[in-house]
């Protein structure tokens, strides 16, 4: 099983709206990394976001430029601050790929728990627009690579 876990494109400022959408960097970052995860969508079952506007639309860009056939869907337990051992629980792990469009710091909370069964261990490093594949199951997990904006200039 894999996972594809991509941390939202860069937003607005908050401060003018509490649920910013993506600035214009953000949807430019988001594309390239879209267009990077093209040769992946075989391999992608369904895709899933935090229904943030930020993580709703990063989940669009990247479904559109990759070329997936699945829509992204609203999903609970995606938020910044919510718990990731009660997100994995609630997650079928079966034959099922998924691409998880989400935020910080869950992503990180995530990538540890997953690989280290330590929530609060720091792993990886999250730029907006990040892309990081994780593959196994249960309770063995490993990150098998990761690709950055910055990588794709």
């Amino acid at each position: 099983m894999k996972f594809f876990l991509v941390r939202h494109g860069e937003a607005l400022p908050s401060a003018l709206n509490p649920d910013p959408p993506l600035s214009p960097i953000g949807r430019e970052e988001t594309a390239k990394v879209g267009a990077f995860l093209a040769p992946f969508t075989e391999e992608i079952d369904q895709v899933i976001h935090s229904g943030k506007k930020r993580a709703k639309e990063t989940a669009e860009i990247l479904v559109e430029k990759a070329g997936i056939s699945t829509k992204p869907v609203e999903r609970e337990g995606l938020k910044p601050n919510d718990p990731v051992p009660s997100f994995v629980e609630d997650i079928e792990f079966g034959e099922q790929n998924l691409l998880i469009v989400g935020h910080l710091p869950f992503l990180e909370k995530l990538v540890s728990y997953l690989t280290l069964q330590q929530e609060e261990a720091s792993v990886v490093n999250f730029a907006a627009s990040s892309l990081i594949c994780l593959e196994g199951e249960g309770s063995q997990w490993r990150i098998s690579w990761m690709i950055s904006p910055d990588a794709l200039r």
